[in-house]
């Protein structure tokens, strides 16, 4: 009975041993179905205000010029550009497989209690505010609508020359939240797990 109850200790042991370590959700359930979220267009077709160095507005981005595509239609949009098309590929799958974190530590966050609850790209369609934005300082700013209630707090991470970087986010408390860019990029719109999180569907996580 001993050697019975020994050998199927071992078994189980060698059950757990053999069972993978599985990390936090990286995504919420439905990011791979999810649609972009709409960015928020005054009544004069404004989507977004381009600020100098102080601050000040030095232009205005219409709706036509941007487009934002999420990773759902990374592989079949016709308007995003082919190699915003493949970064954005690259980082879901990066950090899908965890070889790519966010640097959540930055705002002394545990990566572990965070989810990713947006994964887009945000690309110009026109020529001239592009070159606006490049000297340094110079600054855009968009509204998403994702739908988050006003007590949460989201973290926004950028990823600029490979390298990804949280900007500065204001929750607007109507479910919209209002970002600064120094460029439009791959961006990533996080929450706390259990948080601000749309109902789950039939997903990739």
């Amino acid at each position: 009975m001993k050697k019975f109850i020994c050998l199927l200790t071992v078994l189980a042991l060698a059950v757990a041993l053999a069972c993978p370590v599985f990390a936090a959700e990286a995504f919420v359930p439905s990011i791979s179905e999810k649609e972009e979220p709409d960015i928020v267009i005054d009544d004069e077709g404004v989507a977004g205000v381009i600020r100098d160095q102080d601050g000040e507005i030095i232009d205005k981005v219409e709706e036509g010029c941007l487009v934002i595509t999420p990773i759902s239609k990374a592989e079949t949009s016709t308007e995003i550009p082919e190699d915003s098309r493949e970064e954005l590929l690259y980082v879901y799958e990066e950090l899908l497989n965890g070889d790519m974190t966010l640097p959540y530590e930055q705002d002394g966050l545990d990566p572990e209690n965070m989810v990713i609850r947006e994964l887009i790209d945000a690309s110009w369609l026109c020529e001239e505010h592009p070159a606006i934005l490049e000297p340094e300082g110079v600054t855009i700013d968009l509204t998403f609508d994702i739908g988050v209630d006003a007590e949460t707090k989201v973290y926004v991470y950028v990823r600029i020359d490979g390298v990804w970087t949280p900007v500065p986010v204001t929750n607007n408390g109507d479910g919209t939240v209002t970002c600064t860019f120094e460029e439009l990029c791959p961006i990533a719109f996080c929450v706390p797990v259990g948080t601000g999180l749309p109902p789950a569907q039939t997903g990739d996580q």
